[in-house]
């Protein structure tokens, strides 16, 4: 990538384009594509055309822009994805892996497995010294060696980390979405944790989803392309030095928003936003047998027939 050559050495990142072939939601052929004004490739039943742009951003070191853009040129191909790879062959399973709001040091804490809704039940489960304990989440780790998430499972979208080992850090930020909707945001290891792979797919095929406490196998499916398909793919990338893991996080801020601005609608008042929703509870949701606001509303619900199941009278949080 131009320009970001000495910067991305550091980390012993290599970028490149990836065309992807599915039978459901399972990966069954892949083709790596390098970074170039202009590719060609035969794949999946069609004729596809790769083109890659990369440009600095004035002002901030070690911070560029690339887009990448697929087309179909001729024939047809089925049950195919695009993406971008950006691997890292001096992984390290202790570096503290970052997707904005779902997975802060690659979720690799103890696990605990329950079902819904996750409470402790057991007297030595109440104590001071009690290690950070989540339910079954995505995870890395090393029993754990993919995480699969979506471009609307994170605050913002985009992911990074912190190696505290080379003292430097990397951040991805890219669209929310393409035509094909939500793009998949995918961290992997291989080679016993020394090779890491983060990846961003249009569309997003998940293998396994999260359903509240456990994962299920996905529903997502690629696309099928025919000449004059296209789709591009934009990214943010920025490798920076990182003394320490607060580094990571005050770069991210400084960045969040750089690819997904919004301007601020005024369209209602806070005082009057504020009367609609302390009227709507209080006619709504005050139970006045209990004596607390329940997140169902008075009025009976179809789901509420059944004997007032306890999950309609929990007490608003």
């Amino acid at each position: 990538m131009e320009g970001s050559g000495s910067h991305a050495q550091k980390l012993r990142c290599t970028i490149y384009g990836t065309l992807r072939r599915y039978e459901g939601n399972r990966l069954r052929e892949e083709m790596p594509l390098p970074l170039a004004e202009s590719a060609h490739a035969a794949f999946g039943g069609a004729e596809w055309h790769c083109t890659a742009r990369t440009q600095p951003v004035p002002g901030r070191e070690g911070t560029f822009d690339l887009d990448l853009s697929f087309a179909v040129k001729s024939g047809f191909a089925e049950s195919v994805g695009v993406g971008a790879v950006f691997e890292f062959d001096n992984w390290s399973l202790d570096n503290y892996l970052l997707l904005p709001a779902a997975v802060y040091q690659g979720n690799n804490f103890d696990v605990a497995d329950m079902k819904y809704p996750p409470l402790w039940r057991e007297p030595n489960q109440f104590r001071a010294d009690m290690p950070v304990t989540t339910t079954h989440l995505p995870r890395l780790s090393a029993d754990s060696t993919r995480i699969e998430q979506t471009t609307g499972d994170v605050s913002a979208p985009g992911m990074g980390f912190h190696s505290a080992s080379r003292q430097q850090g990397f951040l991805l930020l890219t669209t929310q979405q393409t035509r094909f909707g939500n793009s998949g945001l995918t961290v992997e290891t291989s080679a016993g944790g020394r090779r890491g792979l983060f990846l961003v797919t249009a569309p997003c095929v998940r293998e396994f989803r999260q359903d509240h406490c456990k994962a299920v196998p996905s529903d997502d499916r690629a696309a099928n392309w025919e000449a004059g398909d296209s789709v591009t793919l934009r990214f943010r990338l920025c490798f920076f030095p990182a003394p320490d893991l607060q580094a990571l996080f005050e770069r991210f801020c400084g960045l969040r928003k750089d690819l997904n601005l919004s301007e601020r609608k005024e369209e209602l008042p806070f005082s009057a936003a504020w009367k609609l929703l302390e009227e709507k509870y209080h006619r709504d949701n005050w139970d006045e047998r209990s004596g607390y606001f329940k997140m169902a509303p008075n009025a009976r619900t179809t789901y509420e027939m059944a004997q007032d199941p306890i999950c309609f009278l929990w007490q608003l949080g």
